[in-house]
């Protein structure tokens, strides 16, 4: 394979998905040398007995279907459908199964009235920054990411909603797949958390301080577009105002928490799949993500408008 073909490859997965990849690939290669295996052309049995080691050794499902998939990358796709694998995994999957990071999650209503009653006068950057990303993300049901993504050039003021587009790959980007097309409703009924208002109120106060054409910068000069981590950090930090357990929920929990509440309140579930981003034949939501909630409709209407 020369260079040319192995850059192409390479570029096939993301950076995130590289660096999850690499430690594994190393312990790998570690393993191999201590039992004279070529690392590249190892015999099935060889693959089998590793990954049972690791089983062994009390890695999750999840975990272990990401070392098959290092593995694959650097010896072959046909380790994936090789017979064996697939019943060794049907072992590893019925001894240990995946487990939903959250048994429940928490109500949104706590959040949004925290909001609304807390952040009437947004004078502050950080105080308005938190509050837009927030409401944008349980409006929308997406990840931190496709926030770090928002270009301000694609963000399109209507009467009746904001339409932003997102135009870079995500994780859920595929051939054949829609990039997500969100949709921001105005809630005139509630103004202190209507999330399309505060995108324009956010863009409005940035106008001035802006050197990028990503939507959410940093709240401090150079005021530069931020990372998904950023993003994550000003959300976690929102949720902790209002008191909920950022020991236990993270910032992603904003996607458990929207898409449990959008199905609780009646949104259909090919809707939700649809605004959060899923296929439609995707088992994810209802696998991981619909789940009771502590203490025809749009996913964002449902969220925002029967909030008390």
């Amino acid at each position: 394979m020369d260079n040319e073909a192995a850059d192409i490859m390479i570029s096939s997965i993301s950076k995130n998905t590289m660096k999850q990849y690499l430690p594994l690939i190393i312990e790998w290669a570690k393993y191999c040398k201590s039992f004279n295996i070529p690392i590249l052309t190892p015999k099935i049995t060889d693959i089998i007995r590793y990954l049972t080691v690791r089983f062994q050794e009390g890695l999750s499902y999840g975990s272990l279907n990401c070392l098959r998939s290092a593995l694959a990358f650097i010896i072959g796709p046909h380790l994936g459908s090789d017979n064996n694998i697939k019943r060794l995994f049907r072992g590893f999957y019925k001894l240990r199964p995946p487990r939903p990071k959250y048994n429940s999650t928490w109500d949104v209503s706590c959040l949004l009235d925290y909001i609304e009653n807390n952040y009437i006068q947004q004078t502050k950057l950080e105080d308005m920054t938190k509050k837009t990303v927030t409401l944008l993300m349980l409006a929308t049901g997406q990840r931190a990411q496709t926030m770090a993504l928002i270009n301000i050039n694609n963000t399109i003021v209507r009467d009746d909603c904001i339409n932003i587009k997102i135009d870079k790959l995500i994780k859920t980007s595929g051939p054949n797949r829609y990039q997500p097309f969100l949709t921001i409703p105005f809630f005139n009924s509630r103004v202190g958390i209507c999330p399309a208002k505060a995108v324009i109120d956010y863009i409005n106060i940035t106008k001035k301080l802006r050197s990028s054409d990503k939507l959410f910068i940093s709240t401090k000069k150079p005021y530069r577009g931020v990372t998904s981590n950023t993003i994550s950090r000003w959300v976690k930090n929102t949720m902790k105002e209002c008191g909920i357990d950022i020991n236990t929920f993270s910032a992603h929990s904003t996607r458990h928490a929207a898409t449990s509440a959008a199905y609780k309140r009646g949104v259909n579930i090919d809707d939700i799949r649809r605004t959060a981003g899923w296929t439609g034949e995707s088992t994810t939501f209802a696998r991981f993500y619909m789940r009771p909630v502590i203490n025809n409709k749009s996913f964002a209407e449902a969220i925002f408008k029967s909030s008390s």
